[in-house]
């Protein structure tokens, strides 16, 4: 269990109010019941009185109710037993009556990991990237605002925040959180969702301009009724003015059927033209996708991610968006 040295001033005034403890109590934080007994409590408390053992968790499991009775039964001096805890089960809540052990809610603004924790859960998905951009956007922040930000329920901003921890991506001073660590955040982007691994097809053509080609293929696709959306570096340079590659584009061709067509009407042999890269979306990338300079192009979120996961090639780039990423980006 790891908690900053705040949370844990917070849940010392919660236990001395909510326990009528006295201020003489001394509270040892991850510490083992003695070296004959070496069984780990997430709180001692000694006072004059009685020893209190705590188990502080997100959602309380049997495995906690077991570790505060073999505390107790282990113990040589009157002992008090107490779990604080964001969700208490009703199994939880009725077995705890019945063996006395007092249940407290945990403070919202408490953030609990594990200390075994290990990173679960994409942080690419649509949903955990936006919360990491979010974080970008707004800087040091709470959990709560990021959760209001971008609409998305406060639990699941919470599990993503606590993956990012985990991770030692994202630091948590008081009640607000930051990304303190994003060469790491990239390096787990483009190891989790490599952007080369959607590429599908590479096509050569006779145009000289990359950004003509780019405006052609807009109207091409939109005449026909097909999707065909700029991504990566085309869609960085056009979106943020960096990256500006002459000899090449990337687009995301979602229907095999256009991808064939594109082939078809595009492809030059022995030619020194633009190449066409085309690559498959992993996610619906349309419904978001933004026109810019008559170019239809992914939104700065998704350019984001694509760009993040090339990889190191891709990391000077990044940087300067980032820089630039802010709160006007559709």
């Amino acid at each position: 269990m790891i908690l900053n040295n705040n949370d844990m001033e917070a849940i010392k005034k919660l236990l001395l109010y909510k326990l009528d403890i006295g201020k003489g109590a001394r509270f040892q934080f991850n510490r083992k019941l003695s070296n004959e007994y070496p069984v780990p409590s997430n709180l001692i408390i000694e006072s004059t009185e009685k020893t209190v053992f705590v188990e502080i968790v997100h959602t309380t499991s049997w495995k906690n109710l077991s570790n505060l009775l073999l505390l107790e039964n282990l113990n040589n001096t009157p002992s008090r037993l107490v779990i604080i805890s964001r969700i208490f089960p009703d199994h939880i809540r009725r077995s705890a009556k019945i063996l006395k052990i007092e249940l407290i809610p945990l403070p919202e603004d408490v953030l609990v990991i594990k200390n075994d924790k290990r990173p679960s859960g994409k942080i690419t998905s649509e949903k955990a990237w936006r919360i990491i951009l979010a974080l970008m956007r707004l800087g040091p922040c709470s959990i709560r605002r990021i959760s209001v930000s971008e609409n998305i329920s406060y639990g699941w901003t919470y599990g993503v925040i606590g993956n990012l921890i985990s991770r030692n991506i994202v630091d948590r001073i008081n009640n607000k959180v930051e990304i303190t660590n994003t060469k790491d955040l990239f390096n787990a982007v483009a190891w989790e969702r490599p952007f080369k691994e959607l590429e599908k097809l590479q096509i050569r053509t006779s145009f000289e301009s990359s950004h003509d080609l780019s405006r052609t293929l807009t109207s091409w696709a939109h005449d026909r009724g097909d999707l065909l959306v700029m991504c990566g570096y085309s869609a960085a340079s056009i979106q943020y003015g960096y990256g500006v590659r002459n000899d090449l584009i990337q687009c995301y061709v979602p229907d095999d059927g256009t991808l064939k067509a594109l082939e078809r009407e595009f492809s030059v042999d022995d030619t020194d033209g633009v190449t066409i890269i085309v690559f498959k979306p992993d996610r619906n990338v349309s419904d978001s996708a933004v026109i810019v300079d008559e170019v239809l192009v992914t939104n700065r979120y998704q350019t984001l991610l694509d760009v993040a996961g090339m990889g190191f090639s891709g990391y000077d780039l990044l940087d300067s968006m980032v820089r630039e990423y802010g709160t006007d980006s559709p």
